[in-house]
């Protein structure tokens, strides 16, 4: 488990929203990147692992990413990133003394 702490001041930038792969759980449900692919508490990682959006219940990936779920939480850190998961945060923020292109 990452443990890595959000420095006060960095700049979130989350890489779902520039083309990030998406990740698959063992458990069956679609997440937005790998680093939400283990269920939590925090309210929109867990609605990523609702019995309602297990893979078994969709034709196709795509329909999966047309949801209320999916739609909602794109919405959200497009936005309102402060509300984003902290595992979003912790893994995609950066100082913003970084350069923003270097990957």
């Amino acid at each position: 488990m990452n443990i890595r702490k959000v420095k006060r001041g960095a700049q979130f930038n989350p890489k779902c929203l520039h083309g990030r792969d998406l990740a698959y759980s063992v458990t069956g449900h679609m997440t937005p990147c790998c680093w939400l692919n283990v269920s939590s508490s925090e309210t929109w990682i867990k609605d990523f692992f609702s019995d309602e959006l297990h893979i078994d219940n969709f034709n196709s990936v795509a329909e999966i990413l047309e949801t209320k779920t999916w739609v909602d939480f794109f919405e959200m850190l497009k936005n309102e990133p402060k509300r984003a998961p902290l595992q979003c945060k912790r893994m995609c923020s950066r100082p913003l003394n970084e350069d923003p292109e270097i990957e």
